[in-house]
Parts: C-alpha cells; structure tokens; sequence
C-alpha cells in the first residue's frame, strides 16, 4: 500500500556539517512536525567515518562535499556553495570591493572545518592551504575548531580572517557583523563546491527513507536558491 509518513514511528540520524544544519535542521524539522510527528531526529556533525558508520546503520543519511566515495553508497544532488573569506564589521579590509592575496595573508585565521570531522589539527590542510602551497606561500592560524560559533565569535572579535561559505538564511549576516569578499583574483582556486546526500545503498528500498531524502533534497536545493 501507500507509505503513509505520519504513522512512521523511530529515531532517524543525519550527519551533518553545522554551517548547513544551522538552516536546514529547523526547516526539515517543521516539515517532519507536520508529515511525521512521530520521526525523531539526531543530527551530529562529527563521525570517525562517514562511510562506516552509513554501512553500518549508525547513520541513516549524511551531507558531505562530493567527492570519491563507496560504490555502496548513493549519492544526489543537494547544492553548491562559493566559498569567501569573513571578516568583522570594522576590519582593516572591510571597506575594499576586493582584496589580493598579500593583504589576507597579512591577518591570523581562524581555521572552520567545513565538513563533518571529529577532531581538529592545525596540521590539518584545508584546500585553501593546499592551494596557498602550490604558490608558495602560507597563512597564520590564531585558531583551529569545528564549532561554528566559536569560530564567528572569534572573527567577530579580533581581525583574524576566516575561509567560509554562504549557504541558506546568511544567518553570518543576519545576525553577526560579518563582511564577506570573494577570494582575491591573484589565488587560484575551485569557485564552487558542491554539497551531496549520502545513503546507503540498502536503506534505498525504505519508504521512510526515501520519503525523507526527497524532503531533505527538496530543503536544501530551496535554500540554495536563497
């Protein structure tokens, strides 16, 4: 018969970077409220491997960057993000249309990991280091974390700079002073990255899940619009 979402009774768990659950955890919330009251949540953002534990069913979905993955693990669409350099309201740069590469190089930076992970190191290459390296060249980091709000607080509060992304409400905007600029023309790099929902292959033939991956899928594409 039809799968019927409200009569849906268990627990669900998302990883899911902490930049885009800002947004979208709230929003699919309200939906499962209305669709599927009987739908819990947990949602993380850090996992030892997100592949392990997808085989292994201690995560029903994940959201990650695309990249080379399981061929047991399926993959959509969800979005794509352009990443930019934050600073404070009042910084140094602020007020420029456009920065080069010496005068982001001259300021600390707070080091986000962008993507799931469950410790951070400041030996840890972001692409942005990676990118800097091909030039020989290199930044300062004042701070290492995969706390969002750790990492806007510190920005917000000193002049270091900080390599992240708009995706959804702007909430960095909305509710912090934060300026952001477009990567200085002088550093090469990927002017998008793509955000994808991962899945296990054997959960695909679940009507909860699939009824649930539509609705994530449906969120997040909305949000990009934004």
């Amino acid at each position: 018969g039809e799968f019927d979402p409200a009569a849906y009774i268990g627990e669900i768990t998302i990883a899911i970077p902490e930049f885009i659950a800002i947004s979208l955890a709230s929003q699919l919330t309200a939906v499962l409220k209305q669709y599927a009251p009987g739908v819990i949540l947990s949602i993380s953002s850090e996992t030892d491997s997100v592949e392990v534990e997808l085989a292994d069913v201690v995560l029903d979905f994940a959201i990650d960057i695309q990249k080379e993955i399981s061929s047991d693990i399926g993959t959509r669409d969800l979005a794509i993000f352009s990443p930019s350099i934050w600073m404070r309201t009042g910084h140094p740069l602020a007020e420029k249309a456009a920065v080069t590469l010496d005068e982001i190089l001259a300021y600390p930076f707070v080091q986000y990991y962008l993507l799931i992970s469950k410790r951070v190191s400041a030996r840890t290459d972001a692409r942005f280091d990676r990118a800097l390296r091909e030039l020989g060249r290199m930044r300062k980091k004042a701070m290492v974390t995969n706390q969002l709000m750790t990492a806007i607080e510190t920005v917000c509060r000193t002049d270091s700079l900080m390599v992240a992304a708009k995706f959804g409400s702007g909430m960095e905007h909305e509710l912090y002073s934060i300026v952001s600029k477009s990567y200085p023309d002088d550093l090469p790099h990927e002017g998008t990255i793509p955000l994808v929902l991962l899945q296990h292959k054997r959960t695909m033939g679940s009507p909860i899940h699939r009824w649930l991956s539509e609705k994530i899928v449906d969120l997040a594409r909305a949000m990009d619009e934004v």
